[in-house]
């Protein structure tokens, strides 16, 4: 027995040493931030040179604030039950008892793939599936922030119509509507004066800096072996005639898969998921207007926080945000990778201005669809909200519950539960080492002082 324990317990230590050498001083600098001043973040409290740039250690005190080796220390405070949470499929058959959760078509698991109750099925059935589904996403097993995320979808193409027919019922995106506003946002910044600078916010102009290494060279493993297969494919047909043209030359309609945006054959998209690791397919559910409108290109979640309170024992809703996807986090709206914050009032459901991760910006609109983020209401905010705490307590095993939800037409769905959720979206707007969740550390023994 105590083998076992001392077994465990030096495992997570060697576990969080690799962490603070991998993750912590040799993480990525995205604010080039002074190489002193990194070092005296990563080395003198485990910050991440981020971090003092993004909570301003020039003038702030750095003693007010969590650091990302707390956070990665509280990452066991759900043991030994954080893998119901960890493991997303175990999470997702334990929480669809009590609420709505993505429906989880198909599986690969080392050398199998399986289907629909377990059966064992071949790579033609994927793309049967999204075939009958017309919109799913792909999702690895064992990554998070939204790394390696892939929506595919299935269309149904006229040949040479602008307006391509497609029988996707949830992939209303709504571009037009976007493009619309870019243009009246573009035409009224011709014709009217110049405003004075917002010495609150400024709109980003330039392009922010996404890290997404791991997620670039999936996305390039990705084309590589789409282009090999396409190549093969062309070549192949080339030869062969065309079934689909008519006498008068036209042709009927073709199929069309996508791979995010990307217009992808079926052997390339069996080529690309042979070539990942372990993956499932999930199902990708419509959102609610307001969700959508903030920016329709992305699955926009919400990030509810619940700890279980020391004094009354009972889980309370900490803190919440609204995530916000962008241009270059298409599909995922996660802010690791360069999607926005937004705090939600605790009381009203509604959005500040949004954070980025990334850059030093405020926003009170989108920088990219132009629509309105600061002001907007959640519609529905206290149902959400006591669904959720009523959901944390079903789970009386568990302390701290990191929710994703999506808000949909008519009703919420928990797309995933984590057992930790990262202090950056939380301290953007504040120091918490000495507040409610600096308290619930120190209560577990995450952090002494």
């Amino acid at each position: 027995m105590w083998l076992s324990r001392f077994t465990k317990i030096v495992d997570r230590k060697a576990r969080l040493f690799v962490i603070y050498f991998w993750r912590i001083l040799f993480a990525k600098n995205h604010h080039n931030c002074a190489w002193n001043k990194k070092l005296r973040a990563n080395i003198f409290g485990g910050f991440l040179a981020d971090q003092w740039i993004l909570y301003d250690f020039d003038h702030n005190d750095k003693r007010e604030y969590l650091s990302e080796w707390d956070w990665y220390r509280s990452r066991y405070i759900n043991e030994p039950f954080s893998f119901l949470l960890n493991n997303k499929i175990v999470a997702s058959e334990m929480l669809k008892q009590y609420i709505r959760v993505p429906e989880n078509y198909m599986l690969r698991n080392g050398k199998h793939l399986m289907g629909p109750q377990g059966k064992i099925v071949d790579y033609p059935e994927v793309i049967e599936m999204l075939k009958s589904k017309e919109r799913v996403f792909i999702k690895p097993l064992d990554r998070g922030k939204g790394t390696d995320v892939t929506l595919l979808s299935y269309r149904v193409e006229s040949v040479g119509d602008p307006k391509a027919t497609t029988h996707a019922k949830h992939a209303k995106h709504d571009e037009t509507d976007e493009h619309t506003e870019h243009a009246k946002h573009l035409e009224n910044t011709k014709h009217a004066k110049a405003p004075e600078p917002d010495k609150e916010t400024t709109e980003a102009t330039e392009a922010t800096e996404i890290d997404s290494r791991r997620a670039a060279a999936q996305a390039a493993a990705d084309a590589v072996v789409a282009a090999k297969a396409a190549a093969s494919s062309k070549a192949a047909s080339k030869a062969a005639p065309n079934k689909d043209a008519k006498a008068d030359g036209s042709s009927e309609p073709i199929e069309q898969i996508y791979l995010n945006s990307e217009p992808c054959s079926e052997e390339a998209l069996i080529a690309v998921l042979k070539s990942r690791r372990d993956w499932y397919m999930s199902e990708a559910v419509e959102q609610d207007a307001y969700a959508a409108k903030l920016f329709s290109k992305t699955t926009n979640t919400i990030r509810l926080i619940t700890l279980r309170s020391p004094e009354t024992k009972e889980f309370e809703l900490f803190f919440a945000v609204q995530r916000i996807g962008t241009e270059k986090t298409i599909p995922v709206d996660n802010s690791s990778q360069g999607g926005l914050v937004a705090k939600i009032d605790l009381e009203t459901g509604e959005l500040s201005r949004a954070r980025s991760l990334h850059n030093l910006h405020t926003y009170a609109k989108h920088p990219d669809s132009h629509n309105q983020i600061e002001g907007v209401v959640i519609p529905d905010w206290n149902n959400i909200k006591e669904q959720v705490v009523q959901l944390a307590n079903r789970l009386p095993y568990l302390h701290f519950i990191a929710w994703d939800v999506l808000k949909m037409p008519h009703e919420i769905c928990v797309i995933e539960a984590n057992s930790s959720s990262g202090v950056n979206i939380i301290q953007l707007w504040g120091g918490q080492r000495n507040q409610k969740l600096g308290d619930f550390y120190r209560y577990h023994g995450i952090i002494k002082r």
